[in-house]
């Protein structure tokens, strides 16, 4: 009996591994959790990668909309300066246009008005001119105002559309994520 009790310990320690391994429905149950696990390690990554896009899609909007609002302070500056131009030469004609008027309506002698239609007249005549030149200037600054801040606006447009399309790729991702639990 002696020789019995060292085999009873060493059966025991034999039997315990038996007794430790899954049953086979303990396999199946892990391996769905396994799936499961694996599942969400892909929908977290998609996740990320859509949080991603969004944070680099805001940032672009935002430095878009400053884009958009800088054209159309220009546009303003340019509309300002246009209409002054516009304002300077309207004014200027109506001065050369008294000044004609002046001289050919005036009881003064001849010498005063051939002096008022050498010296004041061509004077005024050269800032209109002036006055105009600036104008086409500023009207090709005007057109220019306008053109970038309408390429602005769809740029600005189509980052708009972009993320409305990133939001509803995150909806759809959600509500597939929902109906698969």
């Amino acid at each position: 009996m002696r020789r019995t009790w060292p085999l009873i310990p060493a059966l025991l320690l034999m039997s315990a591994p038996v007794l430790a391994q899954p049953a086979p429905a303990d396999a199946g149950t892990m391996q769905s959790i396994l799936d499961e696990l694996r599942q969400l390690r892909v929908d977290l990554k998609v996740t990320i990668t859509q949080a991603q896009r969004a944070q680099v899609l805001l940032y672009r909007l935002q430095t878009q909309e400053a884009a958009v609002a800088r054209s159309s302070q220009r546009l303003d500056d340019a509309r300002t300066k246009y209409m002054g131009a516009l304002f300077q030469r309207k004014s200027a004609d109506a001065d050369i246009k008294r000044q004609e008027a002046f001289v050919a309506n005036t009881d003064n002698p001849a010498d005063e008005r051939k002096m008022l239609q050498a010296t004041i007249i061509p004077q005024l005549k050269s800032k209109m001119e002036s006055f105009g030149v600036e104008e086409q200037q500023t009207e090709v600054t005007l057109a220019d105002a306008q053109g970038q801040l309408l390429r602005d606006q769809g740029k600005l447009t189509e980052l708009q559309a972009q993320l409305d399309e990133l939001q509803k790729d995150l909806e759809r991702s959600e509500q597939t994520a929902i109906a698969s639990r």
